[in-house]
């Protein structure tokens, strides 16, 4: 062990029972089944996301997946997506849930929930190295992270992109270390994937493999690290072009935006906070920079401590700098990139696989901490921050809102149901989804067209008029009809988008 090899737990015969083969040539099995620490951590991580997926309603962004991934065929499916400004694998995974599992909103959420067990298995696999309480933590803190909890429970690609991104993190390390067919493999599917899921994936790629690459030229083995690395590197990318050479392209004709938030350097901080806390602005404006300061001082010790600390005893030496430039560096290099080039997003859970490399710098830190209490204690605060998301302002209730107007509806009503979408999607399909659920009346509904809408020009016909809107804009032509029409009765909000308003004609 060398001097800079982290001491004390990890050079015990228990740790070196634990870390097992130091050659990493197999995907350990049992690495799950042997520590029931981690098995009960497992089963409260996916206990939680299944019951997530299970009683949320789907949120707007989750329309736009089952939009595409309800095409009758897969050449339907990719024609949809090339409209679109995301690649398509994410969509053809929740096709296939639908045709296996049917079309409820748990079954469009079961990539993320496979996804999510994926992600607590290569956080083990990471952090190994580091010792069982390493181990322990930092998949706790993945399987209770907030963020991951929110995306590994919606049928989005975010949760499949992290699992991907930290697969082929695990897959690198272990091809620095040396020959390994295995993780050659599991490397190249993971790169493919990432590829296929999120264009996002391009920033995690490039700087693993440039940090990889300078982790080998350190240690005198450049040439023969990028030999174990040319053909699975190479058979992910030759996989990614077909789409990346024809939808791709087409999608930068169309010019539609990538997507993201405006986030300035505030959001950006926010972004590494929401990693653990994403429940950060519960006690207003002092409650969000308590949790911002609170959490980003957790995360910049935990950075500092394995830094100094070094790479586990069985990982490469250059490991810890690795999995830092995966936590710190990519978010960092994405947003200064999207401030100086428009059509290069950013937004907090595009972030989410920066979630599994700083939960195993954090699970370094403990290793060696002398109680365990402050390990109980930090699990059980991502605990409850996490349960807290449940009914976080976040939420967007879609089916609240079509309940509200089938509970007060009364013959002759109109509805229009209308969201801020590009043109490629059709809108509506919040009340489309949830009103066959019930024997709610749909002869008076009106459909607009997301930004382009196709004008009502028949509203003196209904007495009342029901208005469910999400993000709509202030200036669209809808409002002052509506105001033309008649008077606001009332408004009820659901969640942080969707809104009723009854009118009623003058």
């Amino acid at each position: 062990m060398s001097e800079s090899q982290p001491k004390g737990e990890l050079g015990s015969e228990e740790n070196r029972t634990w870390t097992g083969n130091s050659t990493g040539s197999t995907l350990p099995s049992s690495l799950l089944g042997r520590d029931p620490i981690i098995l009960i951590t497992v089963l409260l991580g996916l206990t939680l996301r299944a019951y997530f997926a299970g009683q949320k309603g789907l949120v707007l962004d989750e329309f736009h997946s089952d939009f595409h991934a309800s095409r009758a065929t897969f050449s339907e499916l990719l024609q949809s997506v090339r409209a679109d400004n995301h690649p398509p694998l994410s969509f053809a995974l929740i096709s296939l849930a639908q045709d296996l599992f049917g079309k409820s909103d748990f079954a469009l959420r079961i990539p993320a929930l496979i996804a999510a067990a994926l992600e607590f298995t290569f956080v083990g696999l990471l952090a190994r190295p580091y010792g069982k309480t390493a181990c322990r933590f930092a998949i706790a803190l993945v399987a209770l992270s907030s963020l991951h909890l929110d995306q590994g429970s919606m049928a989005r690609m975010y949760a499949p992109l992290a699992a991907c991104i930290t697969g082929a993190t695990w897959a690198s390390l272990q091809l620095l270390r040396g020959p390994n067919k295995t993780a050659a493999v599991i490397g190249s599917l993971a790169v493919w994937g990432a590829l296929g899921l999120h264009y996002f994936a391009v920033h995690y790629i490039l700087w693993l493999g440039l940090a990889c690459l300078l982790a080998a030229w350190k240690a005198a083995h450049l040439g023969s690290f990028v030999r174990r690395m040319a053909l699975p590197l190479g058979a992910a990318i030759a996989a990614a072009l077909p789409w990346y050479g024809t939808g791709f392209i087409e999608q930068l004709g169309h010019g539609l935006p990538p997507g993201g938030d405006d986030l300035g350097i505030l959001g950006l901080l926010e972004g590494y906070a929401h990693l653990f806390f994403l429940n950060l602005r519960l006690g207003g404006d002092l409650g969000r920079w308590l949790f911002l300061l609170a959490s980003l001082g957790i995360l910049g010790m935990a950075a500092r401590v394995a830094l100094t600390r070094g790479a586990g005893k069985d990982s490469h030496p250059d490991s810890t700098l690795v999995l830092a430039s995966m936590a710190w560096v990519v978010p960092i290099w994405a947003f200064a990139l999207a401030q100086f080039m428009p059509r290069s997003g950013f937004t907090w859970h595009y972030i989410l696989p920066s979630v599994a490399p700083m939960a195993v710098l954090a699970g370094s830190c403990v290793q060696g901490a002398r109680t365990r209490w402050t390990l109980a204690m930090c699990v059980a605060a991502a605990l409850m921050l996490s349960l807290l998301n449940l009914k976080s302002p976040g939420t967007e209730d879609y089916p609240g809102a079509v309940s509200l107007i089938q509970d007060q509806w009364q013959p002759g009503d109109g509805v229009i149901c209308v969201e801020y979408q590009p043109p490629c999607f059709p809108t509506g399909r919040p009340w489309d989804r949830y009103v066959v659920q019930s024997a709610a009346p749909t002869d008076a509904r009106m459909e607009t067209d997301g930004i382009h809408l196709r004008e009502p020009n028949n509203l003196e016909q209904y007495p009342r008029i029901w208005l469910m809107e999400s993000a709509l804009p202030e200036s669209v032509d809808l409002r002052d009809q509506l105001a033309d029409y008649g008077e606001s009765q009332q408004t009820w909000s659901f969640g942080w988008r969707p809104t009723v308003t009854l009118f009623k004609r003058r």
